[in-house]
């Protein structure tokens, strides 16, 4: 509705006054706004820069516009809008009439429209644009409480600055073959709009091979993509950008926040049939670069419930699973999940795995200069009946007829505590959990110039028939590859080549009677080729009593596959070491020094940048081992990668660190110090740096009294045994005291804040302050594992 006011000359209203008077109705007319009843109505038109188009003002208007592209055939008539369309007055509400769409198949809009900045308000139809053509534009518009499956169905041409807000299945496009550029999704998003259940993105449903999708943003909440209550089923298929990718995806960001969308506290992801859920994808057979994936899970189960439920499941932080024409380049993916809990109906054998990783829950393709963070706080593995769990924080599993490629990443993987529980005995299934620092298994791969962080928290008491069941290593589980039952996955073993690498290991508490733990690999087959690849023995060796080798399990062919001290790994001898394959090649300059700390990939910018968002700081001065009480868990800290995404009100209820950041929603490229990722606080451990014996090692310093820089470094290879590491994570956190008497927890030491209380499976089941006096008695009323996060920091206890 348009109001038009003319300034007089009577006496009684100055031209000040009738200005105000003016503006009073124009806003009085817009607030008032009559529901749109269906109607239609001829608009003006004007020229612009020679271009002719419709100049849109009201719903009939803009009706009008859509009736002579898809049923007149007019489809190069071009739109601009002069002012916001309102199809209610009441801004919150849905249309009444379905509004429908611009073309279709027989008539795809082939023209322009200009939001010229403006928003739509309440309209609700399956798409705002059916079909387009490759000449087709839509820009600068927002859509507010709408209601689409996706704003264009097939799009061939541009869809650019545009911002979604309301409810969608698909974001974007269902179908897009054209450009889809600087767009931004906050909606609701949902698997069940239209019909359509348990299949939702963000961006689009489908990125085809000439698809581009570039510099967009989805922070939109997956609210009911198979979601029956507070509860995900993984029957649903989930994309943080697009289902399928054999386009690009360049420049983008998504976050599928599960946790901000559900009840916290019971929350589950679980997992049934073959439901898959990618940070960024859930296919990739294109490219991603240059890209951020996130995914936040409250729980992730698995539930029996039907004796036919066999397959696989994949998470995967920027894709769920990379095929072999996938590539993932310069790109971050972050992996959160609160609980992993095994939940079983022994009336049925279910048949199946699950692949989860920081960057590819399953790998097949090319993934080169990532980083990856994946974050489980409870791990907690009961079953008697499920098959395997792979883990690895950046691929969880690496399957192939061919070769998967992994070249110049990081990944750390912080698995904050887990509880084993004797029913892991049974030989129905195997039960392993294939835990690998880099990747969970390694087969049929290439993995180069990588390096990685594997750190273990508290432990549960109830481990004790678990030992043979838990087989977890610094690189890679196994690099026999698995066979899937009820899958393809059965390819012939043509072996795995793993070069130029190395890992830290690092534990809270002592493991030693809980699994087996191996530096590098735990099984590795005799098609296995591995040169110059590390691990530090100083570092796991105060909670590691026994003996960890290399490779537990070795059929390999393996040339300088060892441990090395603390020192010699961040000694300038050793990044000649990588650098050169020992002293067999000739130098990549792939790897550079940084001082005090363990040597970084020239791709990951400066050592400033990179050890202020991962992995440890290291300083070579003495220390007490009591420092910090080793039964602190150590807490990533999971930052939202937009601001726009709303604190939840119950958000602290999960087990996150305090320190929860928020950063930009323009995506940077990786090393741009922009794009804030989750760094993890790790308990201090002292250890004497070890002098080398093995002749490998002699090499190696010989190499480095050849280097000038070599001999100038305060970390010389041949270091006394006098000299003690640290390895602290920034910031420090601050400690409490923790005493059981009986049924009783009592807290001292707590220096203000809160107390929540968690079981086993991960609920909270006190939350509460503590007292002003620094001391807090709580009393359980069931025995049990539990634990008590006290101001971002956790510690395991047993109450009997």
């Amino acid at each position: 509705m348009t109001t038009t006011c003319v300034i007089t000359c009577l006496c009684r209203f100055s031209a000040f006054k009738t200005i105000i008077l003016c503006l009073l109705a124009g806003l009085f007319s817009t607030a008032f706004a009559e529901d749109w009843d269906g109607s239609t109505s001829k608009p003006s038109s004007k020229e612009i820069d020679g271009v002719e188009y419709y100049v849109i003002t009201s719903p009939s208007e803009l009706a009008w516009f859509a009736y002579q592209v898809t049923n007149n055939g007019k489809t190069s008539i071009n739109a601009i809008l002069e002012n916001n369309i309102y199809y209610m007055d009441d801004t919150t509400k849905l249309s009444s009439n379905n509004v429908a769409p611009i073309g279709n198949r027989t008539n795809p809009f082939d023209g322009i429209i200009d939001g010229n900045g403006k928003s739509i308000y309440g309209a609700k139809g399956t798409f705002f644009v059916d079909e387009n053509t490759a000449n087709a534009v839509i820009k600068n518009l927002v859509l507010k409480n709408t209601k689409y499956k996706s704003v264009v169905d097939t799009n061939k041409g541009l869809i650019e600055n545009v911002e979604l807000y309301g409810q969608t299945a698909y974001g974007f496009a269902y179908l897009n073959s054209g450009t889809i550029r600087k767009c931004s999704n906050f909606a609701d998003i949902s698997g069940s709009i239209n019909g359509r259940r348990g299949v939702a993105s963000g961006i689009a449903y489908e990125n085809a091979k000439d698809g581009k999708i570039i510099s967009c943003n989805n922070v939109g909440i997956f609210v009911r993509a198979g979601i029956s209550g507070n509860t995900v089923r993984s029957d649903s298929i989930v994309g943080g950008i697009s289902i399928y990718n054999d386009g690009l995806i360049d420049s983008s960001e998504s976050v599928i926040n599960l946790r901000e969308s559900n009840t916290l506290e019971d929350g589950v992801y679980y997992y049934r049939k073959d439901g898959a859920l990618g940070g960024i994808v859930v296919y990739n057979s294109g490219s991603i670069r240059n890209s951020s994936g996130k995914v936040l899970l409250p729980k992730v189960s698995w539930l029996r419930l039907d004796s036919y439920l066999n397959g696989i499941r994949y998470i995967g932080g920027v894709a769920a699973k990379n095929e072999s024409r996938g590539v993932i380049e310069n790109t971050i993916g972050n992996l959160y999940i609160r609980s992993w809990v095994g939940v079983s109906n022994s009336d049925y054998n279910l048949d199946g795995n699950v692949f989860s990783g920081g960057i590819s829950g399953v790998n097949s393709g090319l993934i080169q200069k990532c980083r990856a963070t994946l974050t489980i706080d409870i791990l907690n593995v009961s079953d008697d009946y499920h098959h395997d769990f792979v883990i690895g924080g950046l691929v969880g599993a690496n399957i192939t007829y061919s070769s998967a490629k992994i070249y110049q990443s990081y990944s750390e993987m912080h698995i904050n505590s887990f509880w084993l529980s004797s029913l892991l005995k049974n030989s129905v299934g195997m039960n392993y959990v294939y835990v690998g620092g880099l990747m969970g298994t390694a087969f049929n791969t290439d993995v180069e110039d990588c390096h990685g962080l594997l750190h273990i928290g508290q432990k549960s008491a109830n481990s004790n028939e678990t030992t043979k069941k838990l087989y977890w290593a610094g690189l890679t589980r196994d690099t026999r590859g698995l066979k899937v039952s009820g899958s393809d996955y059965t390819p012939a073993d043509r072996g795995a080549s793993i070069s130029n690498s190395y890992v830290v290991l690092k534990a809270d508490t002592d493991i030693s009677d809980d699994m087996v733990l191996s530096g590098i690999v735990n099984m590795a087959s005799a098609k296995t080729n591995m040169s110059n690849v590390y691990f530090d023995k100083d570092v796991m060796a105060e909670n590691y009593t026994k003996t960890i080798k290399a490779v537990a399990v070795d059929s390999s062919k393996s040339f300088n596959v060892l441990g090395k001290t603390t020192a010699v790994m961040q000694s300038p001898a050793f990044v000649e070491t990588l650098n050169t394959n020992a002293g067999l090649d000739d130098d990549s300059g792939i790897w550079q020094y940084c001082e005090g700390n363990y040597p970084i990939l020239v791709s990951e910018g400066t050592c400033e940048e990179f050890y202020s968002k991962y992995g440890f700081s290291s300083s070579l001065q003495s220390s007490s081992s009591s420092a910090e009480s080793s039964s602190s868990v150590s807490s990533s800290s999971v930052e939202s990668s937009s601001s726009q995404i709303p604190a939840s009100s119950s958000s602290s209820d999960v087990i996150l660190s305090s320190s929860e950041e928020s950063s930009s929603s323009s995506v940077a490229p990786p090393s741009s110090s922009s794009e804030e990722q989750s760094s993890s606080s790790v308990v201090p451990s002292s250890s004497s740096a070890k002098q080398e014996s093995s002749s490998s090692e002699a090499k190696s310093s010989s190499s480095a009294k050849s280097s000038s820089s070599a001999k100038s470094s305060s970390s010389k290879a041949n270091s006394s045994s006098s000299e003690k590491s640290n390895f602290v994570m920034a910031p420090p956190q601050k400690t409490f005291n923790l005493a059981v008497n009986g049924m009783t927890i009592t807290l001292s030491n707590t220096q203000g804040g809160n107390v929540r209380i968690f079981d086993a499976l991960g609920h909270l089941v006190v939350a509460k302050p503590l007292s002003a006096t620094g001391m807090t008695a709580i009393t359980m009323q069931t025995p049990g594992s539990y634990i008590v996060r006290v101001n971002g920091i956790s510690r395991s206890v047993t109450l009997k």
